[in-house]
């Protein structure tokens, strides 16, 4: 597109700033006008670069694929249009070769230990960089927590890590990189445990105070700053319901002190906390029967378990908590509906019913609306809702009482969320019960590929995350909220999420 050259070229860019002006070869200084100003030109816009992922955490011998995408505009004598994607190639540079290199076509080599800064340039000197770190081993991240929407893990030292970096993030704010790498949660703390549930959690500071995030029920509003628990107890382990479905502004934790006694918070309306006491009321955000909300029970401050239960270990579902005593007998108590609670009935129970298993447990996890169980010698049965399989019986049917997974696989830690996984000898995952579309298992155990070795075993809604013997943190299931840490589908192999690395 040519321009007269007497309307001035500063002009011009002072309307549609991204241009600039490029001289055409083939004009003369006078052509094209009438009379001493400089010559007609072809206004092309800049540009712009995005690259994908903007950082990524790598150990020495990985390789990754990073893309560059340029987008351009088209302008006129107003103003610059809307940038669309081209095909346009990209020159690739490592700022330090020696740490890693990188291909003609992106490929990303971790050589070294230390940090590069990798940057695409497009035809007239538009460019981007990312920031890639290099290391030999990842911080080792234990004590996995999970849920719909994010996971978490701690490292040896107590810090926390998560990812997506934001308890409730939102897939319509997916970064330009498309990958979202563990960042750290609240700094200024040091934990031995975190439970995380739908848009709240609570974690154990190594002193044992408790502390929490993020619901109303819980005494928080919605603050995603932990705030200490009241109450002055020491905790050796809690855990929140995971929340979710209709009933997903329901939120309660319950946990066991240093003695064992078992104490519980939040929402109250089937019984979850296991306590006979008079409770204040709170009004929920809807109603799931249609109509307006109706009050439900809850205690803002944690209120003791009846009965005499001295507990190693306690597990939420969504309305329904289990427990494990110290002599290896399972309490349970709250919802009912799909026999959760192992009674051989679909009653509702406010206190705590035992559970027929015979034979020493050594773990009970609850889930949406189910239970499983580990005996000591690795077995595992489960219990409840079973409309996903995730009973491992080869149906769905529900079961009112303790029945033992299929396929004979012993287990040494279990866990669960709408779908159950476990940890075999040799670090081999197993999951059962469907997932988000193209990552489904089925009803009974079936193993999980490429992975052995593996520890730290955490289920959400429908992913699972685990930990490699390097200290790489896997996830794999349903991607429907980029819970994997990147974006992309479900996985029925696990995929590495990005970082931390070692200090």
């Amino acid at each position: 597109m040519r321009y007269s050259s007497h309307m001035p070229i500063a002009v011009l860019c002072l309307i549609a700033s991204a241009c600039q002006p490029v001289t055409n070869p083939d004009e003369g200084p006078g052509d094209g006008g009438g009379g001493g100003g400089g010559g007609g030109g072809v206004f092309t816009p800049p540009g712009s670069i995005a690259l994908s992922p903007g950082q990524y955490d790598i150990l020495v011998g990985e390789e990754f694929g990073m893309g560059a995408v340029v987008s351009r505009s088209t302008c006129d004598a107003l103003a610059c249009g809307p940038q669309f994607p081209t095909s346009e190639p990209v020159s690739w540079r490592s700022s330090k070769p020696e740490v890693a290199s990188i291909s003609d076509g992106g490929g990303v080599r971790g050589l070294a230990p230390g940090v590069v800064t990798v940057t695409a340039t497009a035809a007239g000197g538009t460019s981007a960089s990312a920031r890639v770190r290099v290391a030999t081993t990842f911080l080792a991240l234990g004590a996995l927590a999970a849920n719909r929407f994010r996971s978490c893990g701690l490292a040896a030292n107590g810090a926390a890590y998560c990812w997506p970096e934001r308890p409730n993030f939102n897939p319509g704010f997916l970064p330009p990189s498309g990958i979202m790498p563990a960042a750290r949660f609240a700094p200024d703390m040091r934990f031995s445990l975190i439970s995380i549930g739908w848009f709240h959690g609570c974690a154990i500071l190594l002193d044992g105070r408790a502390v929490c995030y993020g619901d109303r029920s819980l005494g928080r509003g919605l603050d995603l700053d932990p705030a200490e628990v009241g109450g002055d107890h020491r905790f050796a382990t809690l855990s929140v319901n995971p929340g979710g479905g209709v009933y997903y502004d329901r939120s309660y934790v319950c946990g066991a002190d240093r003695d064992g006694l078992a104490w519980c918070w939040g929402d109250n309306d089937k019984g979850q906390l296991g306590t006979t006491e008079a409770l204040p009321t709170r009004t929920p955000d809807r109603n799931p029967n249609g109509g307006a909300p109706e009050p439900i029970p809850y205690a803002p401050l944690p209120v003791r378990v009846a009965g005499n239960g001295v507990f190693r270990h306690l597990s939420a579902g969504n309305r329904h908590t289990c427990g494990l005593t110290v002599g290896g007998s399972v309490l349970c108590w709250g919802a009912n509906e799909t026999g959760q609670l192992g009674d051989g009935s679909t009653v509702d129970r406010p206190t705590p019913v035992a559970v027929a298993i015979e034979g020493e447990v050594e773990q009970v996890v609850a889930g949406a609306d189910f239970t499983c169980a580990r005996r000591q010698g690795g077995d595992a049965l489960c219990w409840g809702g079973n409309g996903q399989g995730q009973l491992g019986q080869g149906d769905r049917v529900p079961r009112l009482l303790p029945v033992a997974v299929s396929g004979g696989v012993l287990f040494t830690t279990l866990a669960v969320g709408q779908v159950a996984c476990g940890l075999d000898g040799g670090g081999r995952a197993w999951c059962w019960g469907g997932v988000g579309p193209g990552a489904t298992w089925g009803d009974v155990p079936t193993v999980v590929a490429g992975e052995a070795g593996l520890s730290g075993l955490s289920v959400g809604s429908d992913h699972a995350c685990a930990v490699r013997p390097t200290g790489r943190v896997v996830c794999w299931g349903s991607n429907e909220n980029y819970q994997l840490g990147s974006a992309g589908g479900s996985a029925v192999v696990p995929r590495p999420i990005s970082g931390p690395i070692a200090p």
